[in-house]
C-alpha cells in the first residue's frame, strides 16, 4: 500500500511536485514492507539511474492514483532510494528491500524509446 505524501526527512531533498522546470524532481514513498512488488519495469540509464520503461501496478500504480500531482510513468528516472544514489547496482538492491522506499525520481529524464546502452 502507498503512505500518504509526508514531508521529506531532514537529509532528503526538499522537491516540489509543482515544480514548474520541465526536468523536475519529485519524492515518491511506498511500503513495500509487505514486500509488495513496486510494479515497474526498468533499464540501465548510463550506470547511474533506473529508467522507468513501464508502470504496470503495484505500489506506483497505487503512489500515482492517490498523487495526480506527481504521477511516475515511463521516460521517469529512479536516481536515489533511501540515501542511496550513483550506481545503478545500489538502486537495484534498495528496490528490492521490504522496507519503506524513499525515492527520488527525475521526471522526463530518459525517453521511453532510447536506445539501451
Amino acid at each position: 500500500r502507498a503512505l500518504a505524501k509526508s514531508p521529506p526527512g531532514p537529509d532528503l531533498p526538499r522537491v516540489s511536485p509543482a515544480a514548474t522546470a520541465e526536468r523536475r524532481m519529485i519524492n515518491v514513498e511506498v511500503d513495500k514492507t509487505s514486500d509488495e512488488v513496486l510494479g515497474v519495469e526498468v533499464r540501465n540509464k548510463d550506470g547511474t539511474a533506473l529508467a522507468i520503461e513501464v508502470v504496470s501496478g503495484g505500489l506506483i500504480a497505487v503512489w500515482n492514483r492517490d498523487h495526480p500531482e506527481a504521477v511516475v510513468e515511463p521516460g521517469d528516472c529512479i536516481v536515489e532510494v533511501n540515501h542511496a544514489s550513483g550506481q545503478v547496482e545500489d538502486l537495484l538492491a534498495a528496490c528490492k528491500k521490504t522496507e519503506v522506499l524513499r525515492m527520488v525520481v527525475l521526471k522526463g529524464g530518459a525517453a521511453p524509446n532510447e536506445a539501451t546502452p
